[in-house]
């Protein structure tokens, strides 16, 4: 019997302002908190369980890596990435994010 993968990639919805929103991935309800680091000039995440407990915190959103790679350990699993139109190697800004600067999250899953 063969195996397949199943890969679904879904685009996270950030605005471009700091806000605090709930996203579930992978059957769990995540809760996100995304601001501005002026000294950094960058948009980080933080992300918490449905109760408000840190998982993840302090993630720059900066292209080219998984930034969930280092915690896979803690959830929520797949692959969470950010693309900016026209360029893919630049880093979101402050008034972009969500418009032409997106972040997505991609799972695969095997079935046997």
């Amino acid at each position: 019997m063969a195996q397949t993968t199943r890969v679904n990639v879904l685009q996270i919805p950030v605005p471009a302002r700091p806000t605090v929103f709930t996203m579930p991935l992978g059957g769990v309800i995540y809760t996100w908190r995304t601001y501005w680091l002026a000294p950094s000039q960058c948009w980080v995440v933080n992300i918490a369980d449905q109760f408000g407990n840190p998982l993840i915190q302090g993630v720059p959103l900066v292209p080219g890596t998984n930034l969930l790679g280092q915690y896979a350990y803690v959830g929520p699993g797949g692959v969470l990435f950010v693309r900016v139109d026209h360029d893919p190697e630049a880093v979101p800004d402050f008034t972009h994010l969500g418009i032409t600067a997106r972040v997505f999250w991609r799972s695969e899953y095997l079935n046997a």
